[in-house]
């Protein structure tokens, strides 16, 4: 079955089995290397787990560099920051050196964060000295995340997913709670509209 296919009546009779292929699918970490982690924005609640485990990929040599990207405001520990640089305070106290974060300030979206991610690639490494990226994100935004890399990333660079330890976004876990059976619903929901308007290749499930 293709998500393409499902009609709204049909989305709301899909089974926990279903979500979850639908939304974790393929969004296991294949244990890749590469030159950056490109790490996604949120809201505070996911920076922890997100930058714990872009600096595992870090201090595992898998990757040369992190790049926090946010552009969204946020008050954290009360102070107003971007998603970047609370991300970057974050590495910086799990030992990731600052020669080694690349700070992206612009992206309000996912798409952004893979179209200005792209720009800071350029003008701060030098797009061909780069071969592949490793996304990082909560479980349940890799699937969308890796979708708009593969549309957005420019076609010379592979990319790859790293899941971060999430204790309430589990694949095994996430039907546990009503906040996460709502993120999940969304996020099919999201899926399918980037489907259906020819923005990413549909999803077999």
């Amino acid at each position: 079955m293709r998500l393409s296919q499902i009609g709204e009546k049909e989305l709301l009779e899909l089974t926990v089995a279903q979500k979850t292929a639908i939304v974790y699918g393929g969004t296991e970490d294949g244990g890749r290397q590469g030159e950056v982690a490109l790490l996604l924005g949120s809201r505070p609640k996911y920076w922890q787990e997100r930058a714990a485990a872009a600096a595992r990929l870090y201090h595992e040599k898998r990757v040369r560099y992190i790049m926090p990207s946010g552009g969204v405001i946020w008050e954290y520990e009360g102070e107003e920051m971007t998603e970047s640089e609370g991300l970057s305070r974050l590495l910086r106290g799990a030992g990731v050196p600052d020669e080694a974060i690349l700070s992206e300030n612009e992206a309000r979206t996912t798409p952004e964060n893979m179209i200005f991610g792209t720009l800071q690639i350029v003008r701060r490494l030098h797009l061909y000295s780069v071969h592949h990226v490793i996304v990082v994100t909560s479980p349940w935004h890799l699937r969308r995340g890796l979708a708009l890399a593969g549309c957005y990333l420019p076609r010379t660079l592979t990319v790859s997913g790293c899941p971060a330890v999430s204790s309430d976004g589990s694949r095994e876990h996430w039907f546990e709670s009503a906040a996460m059976t709502e993120r999940v619903d969304t996020e099919i929901a999201l899926l399918k509209k980037l489907i259906d308007r020819g923005i990413i290749e549909d999803i077999e499930f």
